[in-house]
């Protein structure tokens, strides 16, 4: 599962209606719109899951400035500890039956903002590193201009041909977002 957030009795109920078997959840940056149904998730399925972030974003998960808590809402975390949070880097690879998603460290959204793809395929799960039409705010406690112009450099020299799924709005295309994206 991938940034979790909302709702948490609804993806129970999800999980267990398709008699899945949850393992992992990435969280692609720390902030709460992505991160609030962890300690449900967390309290019903315990030592069964793994909770990983990028290292830059892990202690963000705990800081009310850093996680947007006083702008977005969420998350009261009350069980859920730092030790319960693995810190993965660039380069990662995380395997998950036969599917290996490679971890690209994208800061500049926040530190730690990271991006996910599935190799193997055309799939680039991109969270708030980059929308169908723009890019993640850089505004925010620990954003960079300078680290995000960076990021989308990697992303567009490397993942042209890929379709992007977002934290937010519609798949699209690297290639098309690259012709939309100003800076």
């Amino acid at each position: 599962m991938i940034d979790p957030a909302y709702e948490a009795s609804y993806i129970i109920s999800v999980i267990q209606k398709l008699d899945i078997k949850l393992k992992v959840i990435y969280l692609t940056h720390c902030h709460g719109d992505h991160i609030s149904a962890i300690e449900d998730l967390y309290n019903k399925y315990g030592n069964e899951i793994s909770i990983l972030i990028h290292e830059n974003d892990k202690e963000g998960i705990f800081d009310d400035e850093k996680n947007c808590k006083y702008i977005i809402g969420e998350p009261n975390f009350t069980n859920l500890t730092l030790e319960n949070i693995k810190a993965v880097k660039d380069g990662d690879v995380i395997n998950i039956g036969n599917i290996a998603l490679e971890v690209m460290h994208t800061p500049g959204h926040t530190n730690g903002s990271s991006i996910l793809h599935v190799r193997g395929t055309n799939i680039l799960i991109t969270g708030d590193t980059i929308f169908s039409d723009c890019y993640g705010r850089t505004d925010l406690k620990s954003g960079s201009d300078n680290d995000m112009n960076q990021s989308l450099d990697r992303i567009f020299s490397r993942f042209k041909n890929m379709i992007a799924y977002p934290g937010h709005g519609l798949e699209e295309s690297v290639r098309n977002i690259q012709g939309r994206i100003l800076r």
